[in-house]
């Protein structure tokens, strides 16, 4: 068996890797259950995927030359190639030969999930929906990601990826929720709250794959001041798109890479990800 005590995380968008010493494997991508949400699991802990560069060494052609050219890039060397290739888009300037990343420690994940009992009113699932938007923020804050999916009949939280997080606190914050849960009078399934002892196991068991489908899929981004100060109005909308036809639903990634979570780096992420807090996407 491999030596697991300096096991240590690579992660690049919806593939996180582990490493340990000889060894590697990849992560089923977290999201491909339901969703097309191209977010790793731990990007409210590290950031995205782009911010974990660190150099890259490339291939470039001249146009109308015959040869190529292995260059570096990296913060200090050709620093608009490497400022474009970290979030600029896969093959759209190079030939990437090699990665320079950022490995972090394989932390023990905290996970949870849970769902609104079929059969809830409309009323007191809007009002649970609008809960959870409420809810949610300060649990982000402290490094989870939180995939959750909506109709216009359902609700479910499935799963919640809290890295470094205590059980005990994880446990305290979905108290909270249910608590108001119950104050408003909405039906769930008990919460099924786990302790990992890293992301690898957390992934087979909480994210397993499922056969490609056939949908169509939109989204936005939503900043973290449209969830705060005007969550309701965000919970309206959500509930005037999948109320009005069959077989609308969606899928929101809670995540928060900002610059507090990312560090001052220097590359081509849209600027929007540092000021969302959900990542919406619609399904039909």
């Amino acid at each position: 068996m491999p030596h697991r005590r300096h096991s240590r995380g690579v992660y690049a968008g919806r593939r996180p890797l582990s490493v340990s010493l000889f060894f590697l494997h990849t992560a089923r991508p977290p999201y491909q259950r339901r969703s097309l949400i191209p977010i790793s699991s731990l990007a409210s802990k590290y950031g995205l995927a782009a911010d974990q560069t660190l150099e890259f060494e490339v291939i470039t052609a001249t146009p109308g030359s015959a040869g190529a050219r292995l260059l570096k890039a990296s913060p200090t060397e050709n620093r608009d190639l490497y400022w474009a290739l970290s979030g600029g888009g896969g093959g759209t300037y190079a030939v990437v030969y090699s990665l320079t990343a950022k490995a972090h420690p394989d932390l023990p994940i905290a996970a949870a999930n849970f769902s609104f009992t079929p059969g809830t009113s409309q009323a007191a699932l809007i009002a649970g929906i609008a809960a959870y938007h409420a809810w949610a923020p300060s649990l982000i804050d402290q490094g989870a990601t939180i995939l959750a999916f909506g109709s216009a009949a359902s609700f479910s939280i499935e799963p919640i990826i809290a890295p470094g997080l205590p059980l005990a606190t994880l446990t305290e914050e979905i108290t909270a929720l249910t608590d108001k849960l119950n104050a408003l009078g909405v039906g769930y399934a008990l919460p099924n709250v786990q302790l990992f002892p890293g992301y690898w196991p957390a992934a087979q068991a909480l994210m397993p794959p499922v056969p490609v489908g056939t949908s169509l899929y939109g989204g936005r981004l939503i900043p973290r001041s449209v969830v705060l100060e005007n969550g309701q109005g965000l919970v309206d909308v959500l509930g005037d798109i999948t109320g009005g036809g069959e077989g609308v639903s969606y899928a929101t990634l809670g995540v928060n890479v900002n610059r507090s979570v990312a560090g001052e780096v220097d590359n081509a992420v849209l600027p929007a990800w540092r000021e969302a807090l959900l990542d919406v996407v619609l399904v039909v």
